[in-house]
């Protein structure tokens, strides 16, 4: 299942990621070395042990929420009004997830744009070659200009003149005050400030600014409520501003394409030329990446655009679009048989078993984690067809992480590779750690969405890592890992951290901050619940021992990831 959800668009780009994108130091290689001639414990008695409980639980769990799910369950009243017809079998299908929902009913729309944009893309190729008029990377920019143009209008309607107004004020800032240190201050102070004003002000209707321009709010577009997708964009703001800044260094090289690592596309500057109001508008409104990411550097982009990857093959894309169906489908499968969604929603939850309310809120996250990793996946094919290969997100499926650091490295890995660029290293790195742990979740939670339970989601993730971080440091692998049971006493580190993961997920992705705690009330206010909570932690035992072992079998295969 892990080869399935790890989408790369080539095997070689998945086998030598850490090599490109992350520094090992001497400790890590020989601990990995050491890694690769531990043998193998897939076929042992202990892990069949583990196969068993996996495997039942499994069944159980599957067969509880399929139960409440069912018609005959004397709450389906309640919940199937949130129901709509299906498409497989004679089932109703689970379409209460808004952000699901209405990207699901743009899907062929966006489809019908992606082609439209990659065949416009390539006939203006051929035309502009034919007369000679500009050179590859210009001639890209000056498309993706004119397309993005378009589609935001299309999109937003007279909504794209704030839009081109605030992207012009921060395009500004870096200019005026370029090498200053008041370039990276005034860069974060105006765009948190936006995030801001954004929510309090609902858009800025043009008459609230004069009256005589309120006929302006009426020509809206097709989505009027532009500043719900102008998150990911303030980032790419944030990503030129200090791109610019740090290439204003004199010592700093510029990249040629004897260079062309990611980690070099990412940190070597670009062309002084590049670095403008074009070029900037071409990355901040690049149409693929405009409504969700991923996440890619404005020193990335435009390195592609000069320098095009050539780990983008066309069987790469075939099979990135067919492990993409599968996604969807078992998706769809998933919302046709489990009803959690809804039934969260009613939040009826003295009706419920804590072994059925677990499995809901288990459920939920696996719903989430696959409607994020298709709605990414889809947005990243259709850059990866346009020659544009930005990072992947989700590259580990959701019940192979126990570690919060690796979960978020893998989740939203390349959010997380722009927090590492952007907050983390400009703020002092490990040697401030725990604040910067604090600033960067605050941060996050904000940068989602402005709400009590996201700030409580980003606090809890700071409160639950240092449990973590203090672990690792007392219990080194270089002093311990001669233990013989060193191996236990991590896989019971793993199962506190993978319980404290899905309680911060829990509140701020599913279930929010009274629905977790309605949640915890069930389970443990019943003392008779005590074996359910003791099959429930040996069960992540077991997993957190399969996963150990997923890791040592990668690096046995020369696969080193730090997630």
């Amino acid at each position: 299942m892990l080869s399935l959800f790890s989408l790369r668009t080539s095997e070689k780009m998945h086998q030598s990621e850490d090599d490109s994108n992350f520094h090992m130091d001497d400790k890590e290689i020989l601990y990995t070395k050491k890694s690769k001639e531990l043998e193998s414990k897939w076929m042992s008695y202990e892990f069949f042990i583990y196969y068993w409980v996996i495997f039942f639980v499994a069944i159980f769990s599957l067969k509880t929420t399929y139960d409440i799910s069912n018609s005959s369950h004397h709450n389906y009243a309640q919940f199937s009004k949130n129901l709509r017809p299906g498409w497989i079998g004679k089932r109703k299908m689970d379409n209460t997830d808004i952000q699901y929902a209405v990207f699901r009913r743009n899907v062929p729309v966006l489809i019908v744009t992606s082609a439209i944009h990659l065949s416009l893309g390539s006939l203006s190729n051929y035309v502009i070659k034919h007369f000679k008029i500009l050179n590859d990377v210009q001639r890209r920019i000056l498309y993706n200009n004119i397309f993005s143009f378009i589609f935001l209008i299309i999109l937003h309607g007279t909504g794209i003149i704030k839009i081109y107004i605030i992207a012009y004020i921060n395009y500004s800032i870096s200019r005026i005050f370029s090498k200053s240190k008041l370039n990276p201050i005034l860069t974060w102070f105006f765009n948190v400030g936006i995030l801001f004003l954004n929510d309090i002000y609902k858009g800025y209707l043009f008459g609230s600014f004069y009256h005589k321009l309120s006929f302006l709010d009426r020509y809206n577009g097709f989505v009027p409520r532009w500043q719900i997708y102008f998150n990911t964009t303030i980032l790419r703001f944030i990503s030129y501003n200090l791109d610019y800044y740090w290439s204003q260094n004199d010592d700093a090289s510029e990249l040629s394409d004897f260079q062309l690592t990611e980690k070099n596309r990412i940190n070597i500057p670009c062309f002084r030329e590049d670095y403008c109001l074009l070029n900037f508008f071409s990355y901040a409104f690049y149409s693929p990446l405009y409504f969700s990411g991923p996440i890619i550097s404005f020193n990335n982009f435009i390195s592609q655009l000069r320098y095009p990857s050539k780990d983008i093959t066309i069987s790469s894309i075939i099979k990135y679009l067919l492990r993409l169906l599968f996604c969807f489908f078992l998706l769809e499968l998933i919302l046709h048989f489990f009803y959690v969604v809804a039934i969260s929603k009613i939040k009826s939850w003295k009706d419920y078993s804590p072994s059925q309310i677990s499995m809901i809120g288990y459920l939920n996250l696996q719903i989430v984690w696959l409607k994020l990793l298709f709605i990414w996946r889809f947005f990243r094919l259709w850059t990866l067809c346009d020659k544009i290969d930005p990072p992947e997100n989700i590259v580990r499926c959701i019940n192979n992480n126990y570690s919060f650091l690796g979960f978020w490295r893998a989740w939203h890995r390349s959010f997380n590779r722009w927090i590492i660029r952007y907050i983390y290293l400009p703020l002092g790195g490990s040697k401030f750690l725990v604040p910067n742990i604090f600033v960067i979740f605050t941060f996050v939670a904000l940068w989602h969405d402005i709400t009590l339970r996201l700030f409580v989601w980003g606090w809890l993730i700071t409160l639950f890592i240092l449990p973590e971080i203090i672990a690792c440091r007392i219990f080194q692998s270089k002093k311990w890992e001669d233990w013989p049971y060193y191996r236990h006493l991590c896989a019971l580190g793993a199962t506190f951290n993978i319980i404290m993961m899905m309680i911060a997920n829990l509140v701020g992705f599913c279930l929010g901050i009274q629905g977790t705690k309605d949640l915890f009330i069930r389970i443990f206010i019943d003392y008779k619940n005590f074996f359910f909570l003791i099959t429930l932690f040996f069960t992540l035992f077991a997993a957190s021992q399969i996963m150990f072992e997923i890791r040592n079998h990668e690096k046995r295969n020369g696969i080193f990831m730090r997630y």
